[in-house]
């Protein structure tokens, strides 16, 4: 599924030039196929582009775009495709209800990976033992308060997890996901 999601956010970065400013569950959907679809793309702007209006769900953004300061929408788009990955990683929002400035101090003040989480989780063992330390290094540089500082989505494409991770899902891991994170089925397949 990460692998997935990563490849459409990559095709629409890549083929279209657009960032998708809503990356977030709610806009994931499986088709008949076992295939999931980026949905929503009410947001999008321009790769390359600064704006300074909020977009996409708060959950799911970086502070920069709460500043109303001009915003890079690319790196702004990593930050939400992390958020994302950390949802279906954990089934459950990340870090609760802490606010960004709380975030971006934890960030700062952290200084490794691990530390960031357990911080935020209390224990880190238990995403340790679930999750590659590649991706976890991946995800937790997307999370970086400064966004010149986050990777680009092709090294989501490099991360050897991701890149080992299967194309499609099977019927019954696609329906039990369907269920724990509440995706729906695709539109063309209603």
């Amino acid at each position: 599924m990460i692998k997935q999601l990563c490849s459409a956010v990559f095709y629409v970065h890549n083929d279209y030039r657009l960032a998708h400013l809503d990356i977030k569950p709610d806009n994931l959907v499986f088709n008949d196929n076992n295939q999931l679809a980026l949905i929503d793309l009410g947001h999008t702007e321009k790769i390359g582009a600064s704006i300074n209006h909020p977009t996409g769900t708060a959950m799911y953004r970086p502070e920069e775009i709460e500043s109303g300061a001009p915003y890079k929408v690319a790196p702004a788009d990593i930050y939400g495709l992390a958020m994302t990955i950390l949802v279906i990683m954990i089934q459950d929002l990340p870090f609760g209800k802490v606010d960004r400035r709380t975030l971006n101090r934890i960030y700062t003040r952290s200084g490794t990976r691990a530390s960031f989480f357990r911080i935020l989780y209390g224990s880190f063992r238990d995403v340790d033992e679930r999750h590659p330390l590649e991706l976890q290094e991946l995800l937790y540089r997307c999370l970086n308060p400064n966004p010149a500082e986050r990777p680009g989505i092709h090294e989501f494409l490099d991360c050897a997890w991701i890149v080992d991770a299967p194309e499609t899902l099977d019927a019954n891991l696609t329906h039990e996901l369907n269920q724990i994170m509440g995706l729906k089925p695709h539109p063309n397949d209603q």
